[in-house]
């Protein structure tokens, strides 16, 4: 399931419309709307088989027909990682962000909490559920310490760290995974890695900056303490605004012992109140300087603060929870020796969002269990919806129909596609398009995996990207075009196993002809162990992207394997990834011949060089029958000859070097050479394609 035009990254999608309207005055964008809906009862269980006919949905006001539906039992498919994966894409998809509130919090209480979270991780969370993490503190407002990915080990680090910068060491820039390049991640619990080593004595030092961060907002006047709540909600609101571009529901659970409730509704007039009776007092002897409006009223701003970050979160679908760490509470607490404040906060921030306030308990992972039973079931709503005027937001309603005393939980409503506007916004967008493998084409982008095996079992994989350079050149500010490649591996269980980053900078008084003629060709390297993969790219040159997205199949020990590359002979401007390997042979060697190769081959007559490796194929008395395949499979002949191969390697490599000339008759379209290896007595065989296009 694919989140369309309304969800995530909406306005970067071309490929979402469904159809375009043209009129006089106007152009109207029909686009496919996904709704998730969680049905519960009085219990708060969920409600499983209904089908369509129990659903109404409006957009605006206006009943739309639900043109497609789905539902999700995420239960069910837990053991199923396939199907989980699958079903964690889309409208559909689970997404749960632990907010550590810290400057509100006790240090001892945050701890706990911090063991709790990572309990719900690793024991609660379905393989498809994406999480996330962040912290809210006085001295940064709200930081993202991982974004939503399926990738534990991040999640766990994150937590560990709470973003404490001496201890947390993500080196990916999106966020997504702990896969690190040059060692710098953290090695696996008992390592002895670099880590390892700094997280030696972590939970002694990990209080001790907690009690800073918790001081400094204890001892603020009430006036500070009111300005941290006003600038905490609207960091709230702004999470709100930022998390619109992840697809989805988000259900963020903050970790907190809440705040003082006066600082957002005033405090208590009851005329029993020892404060309320001295400022009566003050009011009657006309000492009105001695009576604080915002404290016994409460502050207009922050109420108002309030209701934005209301709006802001619903609108993005995000529903905010709160589970108060401080557990069981009474009057007075035993530590502090004062009257203990109250966690009424936590209503007020949660209430109107449908979230839920889990306090009382000393059992915070029961807590984050209650929360989830509503959403062991998804029911995705899609209609056709019309965009017109950009970032106009949709009202939405869903009733249900014949489920007595059911209730609903679904997104009030959608924006129309807006342009990405902030750093923030560009930040997820690059996640969302590379987790979902969103076709954007802006910046045009062509890949090409090969694996090469190691003795030690792993395959390196050289990726070679190819990009369009006339774009980056139109998006340049200056004389200096700048580019950002995210090459990620993804396994069949839609997990991150290995990625590499690079930003470059390019001089165009001296590049220029280079980049508007061809392009960049980029060549990056990746590891990974055997099973199959999809090596998703994204390039970024700032306001555009290009996307790809290309299969790998990794062999294992043993397992025949052929992979093909065509010599590229234009002239392209190469950049070479970082390696975390010193002295890396150049895997595309073939004798003497140097073979740069074509992520995407466009051919004119002539010959080329064409190099094929093999594994576990006995090289000697190779049969190699090649024919190419037009788009409708229709064959032809083409002609093929041997002119160079190396001798086998340790892991039963070999190389061959072909001379490859297209048939002259091919009319302009695309094109498959296609090579059939067996060994005389027609075993071992493999057949390889290489896709390219005749202009």
């Amino acid at each position: 399931m694919r989140t369309l035009g309304v969800v995530a990254i909406s306005c970067l999608m071309a490929a979402s419309a469904l159809a375009q309207v043209i009129r006089s005055d106007e152009t109207l964008q029909v686009t496919l709307v996904e709704v998730p809906v969680m049905v519960t009862n009085a219990s708060g269980e969920p409600v499983r088989g209904l089908t369509k006919a129990n659903f109404e949905i409006y957009d605006q006001g206006q009943k739309r027909e639900i043109t497609n539906f789905d539902m999700i039992d995420f239960v069910a498919i837990a053991d199923q990682p396939a199907a989980a994966a699958a079903a964690g894409y889309g409208a559909a998809r689970r997404n749960f962000m632990l907010l550590f509130d810290l400057g509100n919090s006790d240090p001892t209480s945050m701890i706990r909490a911090r063991a709790a979270a990572l309990k719900f991780v690793d024991e609660q969370l379905l393989p498809g559920d994406r999480a996330a993490v962040g912290t809210m503190s006085p001295q940064r407002g709200f930081q993202l310490l991982a974004t939503f990915s399926t990738d534990r080990k991040l999640v766990r680090e994150a937590i560990n760290t709470l973003g404490l910068p001496q201890f947390h060491m993500s080196g990916d820039p999106l966020l997504m995974t702990m896969s690190d390049l040059g060692g710098a991640s953290s090695t696996a619990a008992g390592g002895t890695g670099k880590g390892a080593q700094a997280r030696q004595g972590l939970s002694d030092m990990t209080v001790e900056n907690l009690q800073d961060i918790s001081l400094a907002s204890q001892r603020a006047s009430d006036e500070n303490q009111r300005r941290y709540v006003i600038r905490q909600v609207a960091d709230f609101a702004a999470m709100g605004r930022m998390l619109d571009r992840v697809a989805g529901r988000k259900e963020v659970i903050l970790l907190s012992e809440g705040f003082d409730p006066k600082m957002l509704q005033g405090r208590s007039s009851a005329p029993s109140s020892e404060d309320t009776q001295k400022e009566n007092a003050s009011a009657e002897s006309g000492e009105i300087w001695n009576v604080v409006t915002d404290t016994r009223y409460g502050s207009t701003e922050a109420q108002t603060g309030l209701q934005r970050m209301v709006d802001a979160l619903r609108r993005s679908d995000v529903v905010l929870h709160a589970d108060d760490i401080k557990g069981l509470r009474g009057s007075i607490d035993a530590r502090e020796g004062i009257t203990s404040k109250s966690n009424d906060a936590l209503y007020l921030l949660t209430r109107d969002t449908g979230g839920q306030v889990f306090r009382n308990s000393n059992n915070l992972a029961e807590d984050f269990s209650r929360m989830l039973k509503a959403h062991e079931v998804t029911y995705v709503l899609g209609f056709s919806g019309v965009a017109k005027t950009p970032g106009k937001f949709h009202n939405l309603k869903v009733k249900v129909v014949n489920v007595p005393g059911a209730r609903l939980s679904h997104r009030p409503g959608y924006y129309e596609p807006t342009p990405v506007a902030s750093d923030l916004d560009r930040f997820l967008t690059a996640g969302e398009i590379i987790v979902n493998s969103i076709p954007i084409d802006t910046v045009k982008v062509a890949t090409m995996a090969t694996a090469f095996p190691q003795a030690d079992g792993i395959a390196e994989v050289p990726v070679i990207i190819q990009v369009n350079g006339k774009k980056l050149i139109e998006d340049a500010k200056g004389t200096t075009a700048l580019a950002e490649f995210f090459l990620y591996a993804f396994d069949s269980q839609e997990l991150i196993r290995d990625y590499t980053y690079q930003r470059v900078a390019f001089d165009l008084n001296k590049v220029r002809d280079r980049l508007s003629g061809r392009g960049i060709k980029y060549y990056g390297t990746l590891r990974l162990p055997p099973g199959d993969y999809t090596i998703r790219t994204l390039v970024r040159d700032g306001p555009s992207n290009g996307f790809s997205s290309v299969p790998l199949h990794v062999p294992a020990a043993g397992e025949p394997s052929a992979a093909i590359a065509l010599h590229d002979t234009g002239e392209w401007l190469m950049v070479k990834g970082q390696d975390r390997s010193k002295g890396r042979p150049y895997p595309f060697q073939v004798g003497d011949m140097a073979i740069v190769p074509s992520a995407s081959p466009v051919l004119a007559p002539g010959s080329y060089d064409v190099a094929v490796m093999t594994y576990n194929i006995p090289a000697d008395n190779l049969n190699v029958a090649a024919h190419v395949e037009d788009s409708a499979g229709a064959a032809q002949a083409a002609p093929l000859s041997l002119v160079g191969r190396t001798q086998p390697d340790p892991t039963g490599g070999v190389k061959l070097l072909f001379k490859f000339t297209p048939p002259p008759q091919l009319a302009r379209g695309d094109y498959s050479l296609i090579l059939d290896l067996k060994d005389k007595n027609g075993a071992n065989g493999r057949r390889v394609a290489m896709p390219f296009r005749v202009n």
